[in-house]
């Protein structure tokens, strides 16, 4: 089908869906804040729901599979199967402002010694813990970044690591915002005055979305958008300059 590509091709290769924009489709449900009929959206990760009072009112929620169970960490939200953008599954909490995430397929049973679902980790289908605070917890750890042996990524493929482009990109200084800024012009109108809410005016995530009218995880989906397309043409002025 139809898609998005970057004009910088082949040195840049980003793609994404080229999705038709969908009139809000009514649900039947009622907002469990504040009564008014819930509608749902489309945005750039899938379909939710959302109260169609917004702005006055900013309830949303994803439209996931159910795996029936309640979250361990909160005791309110639903675990909700997502997919990553290559179509793996993960499994996270509903409810908005719970960071609960398990990469590995969350089972009834409970942990004896916190009480949190177990899951099943790898082939082995091995079933540990899912609470990273528990001295039974099996996932992989979550505060440090990933790592991966031998310079090499699943599949074989050879990844940067101490060769000459680390050792390039280490060189060179990072954009701050005041190089970024002068390129504002090669955004899209939402994208800009997104970035602009959290560069210029400091707001949180949360609330220009909200000032926005979009998703929390769309706006993430533009704010990483945005600071791709000003690094890019940052990086093509520098060209151009050098």
């Amino acid at each position: 089908g139809q898609f998005l590509g970057c004009s910088g091709y082949p040195e840049c290769e980003y793609t994404e869906p080229l999705v038709e924009k969908r009139p809000p489709e009514p649900t039947g449900e009622a907002c469990p804040l504040c009564g008014s009929p819930l509608v749902r959206k489309w945005g750039r990760y899938g379909s939710f729901i959302a109260c169609s009072g917004y702005p006055a009112c900013d309830y949303t929620r994803d439209e996931a599979p159910s795996t029936g169970f309640t979250c361990p960490k909160c005791k309110e939200g639903e675990v909700i199967i997502k997919k990553s953008r290559r179509g793996k599954p993960y499994y996270r909490c509903n409810r908005k402002g719970c960071d609960f995430i398990t990469f590995d397929p969350p089972v009834e049973e409970k942990c004896e010694l916190c009480d949190w679902n177990l899951m099943e980790r790898g082939r082995a289908k091995k079933r540990v813990c899912s609470n990273p605070s528990c001295v039974n917890y099996g996932g992989p750890d979550l505060s440090k970044p990933a790592t991966v042996k031998g310079g090499r990524a699943k599949g074989g493929r050879k990844v940067a690591g101490r060769g000459a482009m680390a050792k390039k990109r280490s060189a060179s200084p990072k954009a701050t915002w005041a190089d970024l800024k002068p390129h504002l012009n090669r955004l899209e109108t939402v994208e800009s005055r997104l970035i602009r809410a959290l560069e210029d005016e400091h707001k949180s995530l949360e609330e220009a979305a909200r000032n926005l009218g979009v998703a929390l995880e769309e706006a993430r989906g533009l704010q990483k958008k945005a600071i791709f397309k000003l690094r890019m043409a940052y990086g093509r002025a520098k060209k151009a300059e050098a």
